[in-house]
C-alpha cells in the first residue's frame, strides 16, 4: 500500500517521491525520485504506473524494481553522474516503448529489459561495458541495436527471440559471441562480425531463418565441429550465413 511505501521511505530517511497519484501502489501512475531507489522489487507489479522520472542522485536501479509494470511507457534516467547500473530484471515485462540510457551507465543486468515487447528503440551509450545474459531477450519490437564499443562479450541469449531485429553490426572490440546470443531472431537478415571475434558459441544464430548474409571481417582460421573452414568459404556471405544458421549451428566456433 501507499502507507507502507511511505513508512519504508521514512525508515530509510529517504525523500518520499514528490508526485504520486492514486491511493495504493498497485494503481500508482506517476513517480518522481529525488533520492535513492534501494529496494528490490520496489514497484514490481504496479500495472497502472505510466511514467517515472529518476533524478541524477540515484546511482542504481535495483533488481526487478519495475518488474511487470505493463503500463510503463516513459522513463527519464538521470544525467551522466547519476545512474551507473541497471540491475537484473529492472524493467522485465514493462510497457516501455523507447528508452535513452545516458552516458555514465556502465552495466545492464540479466533480463533487465526482457519481454519489453513494445520496446522499438533503445540508445545504449559507449560507457556501457557489460550487458548480462538475456538483458534484451524477447524484445519483439526491436528492429536494430548498436552494441557499445566497450562490450567484449555478447552474453548468452542477450538478444534471443527478438523477432523483428533485422541487422546487427558487431564491433572489432567484441572477442566472443556467446551461446544463443541471437537465438530465434527470425527476421535477422544480415550480420557483420568484427575482426576481433575469436569465439562464437553454439546456437548463437540458430533459428535465424532470414539470415542470408554474414560478413566476417577476419575469415581466417575458423573451425567448428571438427571442421576447419577456408577463408574463401567464409568470405562468401551466403555460405557463412548457411554455416552459422544451419550446417554448423550446434557447435562452438573458434579461431586460431
Amino acid at each position: 500500500t501507499l502507507q507502507e511505501f511511505v513508512s519504508f521511505a521514512l525508515a530509510l530517511n529517504e525523500v518520499i517521491p514528490a508526485r504520486i497519484k492514486d491511493k495504493h501502489t498497485p494503481r500508482l501512475q506517476i513517480v518522481f525520485f529525488e533520492s535513492a531507489l534501494r529496494d528490490n522489487r520496489a514497484f514490481s507489479g504496479c500495472g497502472s504506473l505510466t511514467d517515472i522520472e529518476i533524478s541524477d542522485s540515484v546511482t542504481s536501479i535495483e533488481d526487478y524494481a519495475f518488474y511487470g509494470c505493463s503500463s510503463l511507457e516513459s522513463v527519464s534516467i538521470g544525467l551522466p553522474e547519476g545512474v551507473k547500473s541497471i540491475a537484473d530484471g529492472a524493467f522485465y515485462g514493462s510497457g516501455l516503448t523507447s528508452i535513452v540510457i545516458p552516458d555514465g551507465v556502465e552495466s545492464i543486468g540479466n533480463e533487465a529489459f526482457r519481454y519489453c515487447s513494445g520496446l522499438t528503440s533503445i540508445v545504449i551509450p559507449d560507457s556501457v561495458w557489460r550487458m548480462e545474459s538475456c538483458a534484451f531477450a524477447n524484445c519483439s519490437g526491436l528492429t536494430s541495436i548498436t552494441i557499445p564499443d566497450k562490450i567484449e562479450v555478447i552474453e548468452p541469449y542477450l538478444f534471443a527471440e527478438c523477432d523483428n531485429l533485422k541487422n546487427i553490426i558487431i564491433s572489432d572490440n567484441v572477442r566472443k559471441i556467446d551461446m544463443g546470443a541471437f537465438f530465434g531472431c527470425s527476421s535477422l537478415a544480415s550480420v557483420s562480425i568484427g575482426k576481433g571475434v575469436e569465439r562464437i558459441g553454439n546456437e548463437a544464430f540458430s533459428y535465424c531463418y532470414s539470415l542470408t548474409s554474414v560478413t566476417f571481417k577476419n575469415p581466417h582460421g575458423w573451425m567448428a565441429g571438427g571442421s576447419a573452414f577456408s577463408a574463401a568459404e567464409l568470405s562468401d556471405p551466403a555460405t557463412a550465413a548457411e554455416y552459422l544458421r544451419d550446417k554448423y549451428c550446434d557447435y562452438g566456433w573458434s579461431r586460431s
